[in-house]
């Protein structure tokens, strides 16, 4: 089946939104990073919590000169994994999950949430 206009609109809308939230995270503007989170990864970690946390992790302003370089790996239509390209050296890598909420995608890694922040 070959994919639809629909689909790469979708790619496209969960690109900008990765993006746009990285690029919060790679500037250190931890409290924007924080309103691309899901409801379940906001749930019992407020801004506050998180903006220390991620400060603790990465520090102000991290890689404010690295682009976001994003690569969906698998996509459904209301979830998708996400691996993002390290800026540089103590960014954790990995594959990423984000849910599309209310036609809204939302960074949802959040099983470190009680431990401390996923960027």
């Amino acid at each position: 089946m070959r994919p639809t206009t629909d689909d790469f609109d979708e790619q496209a809308q969960l690109q900008a939104r990765v993006a746009d939230m990285y690029s919060a995270v790679f500037h250190g503007d931890y409290a924007s990073a924080y309103q691309f989170r899901s409801s379940k990864c906001k749930d019992g970690f407020p801004q506050a919590r998180y903006v220390a946390s991620m400060r603790d992790l990465l520090g102000d302003k991290p890689y404010p000169h690295a682009s976001v370089d994003v690569t969906i790996t698998a996509q459904s239509d209301s979830s998708a994994q996400v691996r993002v390209a390290q800026p540089g050296p103590g960014f954790p890598g990995g594959q990423r999950t984000w849910v599309q909420t209310d036609g809204v995608w939302y960074f949802d890694n959040c099983q470190a949430r009680n431990s401390g922040s996923t960027p």
